[in-house]
Formats: C-alpha cells, structure tokens, sequence
C-alpha cells in the first residue's frame, strides 16, 4: 500500500485571493498563485485580510475571534462540490460564515469558478491553538474503487498558529494514546480504514444489517525520514464521533517507517441512510510556522472513505 503516499501526496495548494462567488474570464488571483500553478488545471486555496493575500501563518493575540476571507478556486473543466471544515488541536469547530454558526459548509462551483468565504472562529481560549483549514472534494460522491476514493481523498488545506495571550507554543504535549499499538507490517504513511480480516486493504463500502456490530481497524503510518507527531479524528457523515468513550480525539508519535492499528466498532444503529467513515491524519500540529518554515511540514491526510448505508 505505498501507493498511499504517493496518491495521498498528490496536494495542488495553490495562493490566492477573495470577496464572494466570482467567474471571469480573466482569472482575478492569478496573479498571486505560484508559477507552476498558472494555466493549469486544479484547485487552490488561501486566505486573505481585507482584499490581500495573507502569507503569514503564526498569530499572536489578544482577541477572542479571529476573521480572514478563505477563497477556495475549482480552476478544472468541470463543476464540483466542496466541504469546509475548521479543526483545532484535532477537535472539529464550529464557525461563522454568511451570518450562520456552522460546522461544515456545503457549496459547489462551477469551472473556473472560486468560492470567497468570510470566516469567523470564536471563543479562542487563553493559549495555543493549532488550527486546520480543510477543504474536501466531492464529500457526498459514494466511490466505487480504491482508485476513485484515493483520487478524491486529497485534502485541500491551510494550518495556522494562534497564541492568544500567550507569546511562544508551549513544550507541554498531549498524552499520548492508549488505543494505538504497532504493526508487524508497515506499509502506509497517512491512514486507511480495513476489516480486520484484510489488514491493508481499504474498506470500501458496508450494507448494514439491523442490530449488528462491525468490527474494523484503523491504520496509520509513517513513511517520511524523520519522527511524527499527529492527531487522529474520525468523521462520521463529515461530524467529529469519539475513537472510545475517553479519546475524542488521538495523539500519537510515529517514528520513521512505522504503522499503527487502532481496533474499533461501529453499531449499525447510529447510520441513517448512507453515511460516510473517514479518518484524518493531522501531522506536527506544534510545529513553528514561519513563511520559510511552512513548506518543510508534513500535509495532513484522509484515509479511503468507508461508505456505509442501511438502505
């Protein structure tokens, strides 16, 4: 399965800019994209402050809410839609957007079409808030291969640092989990979601009986040359659900070429219709973000999605 990496890799992030649903034949943010993203096909994200891009990912405040525009742009042939969502430290947030407290939101794109999107975080806390900007690709689309489901488990995302009142990331870290223990095989980097009778094998879809138990496992590995540290969330229909009834959210370390199985269930009776399983893969949320540091951080990942229905 090291076709994981090399799918999972495949992350187009291009910088742009932003203020309400825009298509022209000009495109308006090239200008601020990178120059092996200009005329070609693909997606970009950024964010902006008042009508400027912004390259800055470290923060340091004393406000409670932090607001910047996110423009997200479909620069392919093809219409699409798209799913925004806002984590913190692992845990998924909710957020203002067009008056609404949400936490997700839903919009589609026409070709060569962008997304300009005011985003409000409120209730930052006094401390360290690693947040995650993430955009997913088609979040109601039921795959039919392995190919089709890594195609579209590319994340599109932007982390960022916020110190509220507070001047430097603190040494402290997270306990590390309890549920997590190693591999004999090591095979993936990021995560995938199997049954437990094919480990490494991606579980693709489920019909579910009434009053059964399903027993699956998640992986996760590392594949890069150095150490790891990561949150793990899992999303059920694209809402955080707890790994057990202590973790919410995983903290793990990973050394270099290593996986890791979580054993889990799911009860048929919490799906409705047809529901979605992933997991994400938030790698070095302590890590400093310069503008010269940025590129050198591990991106965050999703594993296949498991599509499950009672229909």
């Amino acid at each position: 399965m090291t076709q994981f990496k090399q799918y999972f890799a495949i992350l187009l992030v291009m910088i742009i800019s932003g203020c309400s649903l825009l298509q022209q034949a000009e495109d308006p943010y090239e200008k601020d994209q990178l120059p092996m993203a200009k005329n070609q096909e693909g997606f970009s994200l950024g964010l902006y402050d008042n009508g400027k891009i912004e390259n800055q990912r470290s923060y340091t405040t004393n406000k409670s809410t932090f607001k910047k525009q996110v423009v997200f742009g479909n620069k392919t042939s093809e219409p699409g839609k798209f799913l925004l969502l806002i984590f913190n430290h692992g845990q998924q947030l909710n957020f203002e957007i067009d008056g609404k407290n949400v936490n997700k939101y839903l919009f589609q794109l026409e070709a060569n079409q962008y997304e300009e999107m005011e985003v409000t975080i409120k209730g930052l806390e006094k401390g360290f808030h690693s947040i995650h900007y993430v955009i997913v690709r088609e979040p109601y689309k039921k795959m039919k291969s392995l190919e089709e489901t890594l195609r579209y488990s590319q994340l599109y995302t932007v982390r960022l640092n916020i110190l509220k009142d507070i001047e430097e990331i603190p040494k402290e870290r997270p306990t590390l989990t309890r549920l997590g223990y190693e591999s004999k095989e090591k095979r993936i980097h990021g995560t995938l979601i199997s049954k437990p009778d094919h480990l490494s094998h991606a579980w693709l879809n489920q019909r579910l009986d009434q009053k059964k138990t399903y027993s699956y496992q998640i992986i996760y590995g590392n594949k890069e040359s150095r150490p790891v540290d990561l949150y793990l969330v899992k999303l059920l229909d694209w809402e955080q659900v707890a790994f057990d009834d202590k973790e919410t959210v995983i903290y793990d370390q990973l050394q270099t070429d290593t996986d890791k199985i979580i054993d889990q269930s799911l009860d048929s009776s919490m799906i409705e219709g047809e529901q979605s399983l992933v997991i994400l893969y938030l790698p070095e949320p302590f890590e400093p973000l310069s503008e010269e540091e940025v590129e050198h951080t591990m991106s965050p990942e999703m594993s296949n999605r498991t599509i499950l229905s009672t229909d």
